[in-house]
C-alpha cells in the first residue's frame, strides 16, 4: 500500500489602507481678466498684472485683474496652477500675483482670493474685434 501526503501551505495578512478625508474644493471665477485694447499686429504681446499692463500691443484703455476665489478647508495649503493655451494666431499665459503660472496658498477661514494676469501674445494678426481665450485652472491639496 502507498500512501501519499499531501502538505498545503496557507499564509495570510491584514493589509491596511489609509486616506485622508477633506473638504472638496470649489473654485469660481468672480472677475474676468480684462486684457483691455490690443494692437493687431504680428510678434507683440500685452502683459498685465497686479500693479500694471505693460508691452508693445497694450493700446491705452481700460484693464482688470481676473479673481479667482478658493473655497477649501481651512489651514490647509493648495496648489493652483494655471494652463497656457495656445491658438492659431495667438497665446495666453495666465499669470499669478508671483508672475507665475504656478503657487502655493494656504487656506484661510475656508476662503482665498487670489487675482489673475496675463500674458497675451499675438503671432499672426487675426479678426479684428473681441476675443476671448479659455484656459485651465488645477487646484490641488498639498
Amino acid at each position: 500500500m502507498v500512501i501519499m501526503l499531501t502538505t498545503l501551505f496557507l499564509a495570510s495578512v491584514i493589509g491596511q489602507a489609509q486616506f485622508n478625508l477633506v473638504v472638496p474644493i470649489k473654485v469660481s471665477e468672480t472677475q474676468q481678466l480684462q486684457l483691455g485694447e490690443i494692437a493687431n499686429q504680428a510678434n507683440t504681446s500685452c502683459k498685465v498684472n497686479v500693479e500694471h499692463r505693460v508691452g508693445d500691443a497694450c493700446i491705452s484703455s481700460e484693464w482688470a485683474t481676473g479673481t479667482l476665489q478658493i473655497s477649501a478647508a481651512s489651514g490647509e495649503s493648495v496648489k493652483v496652477e494655471l494652463i497656457p493655451a495656445s491658438y492659431a494666431d495667438f497665446k495666453f499665459s495666465p499669470l499669478l500675483a508671483n508672475g507665475t503660472n504656478a503657487g502655493r496658498y494656504v487656506i484661510d477661514n475656508g476662503l482665498l482670493t487670489i487675482p489673475i494676469g496675463g500674458e497675451l501674445t499675438i503671432i499672426n494678426p487675426s479678426a479684428i474685434g473681441q476675443h476671448n481665450v479659455s484656459y485651465m485652472i488645477e487646484i490641488n491639496y498639498e
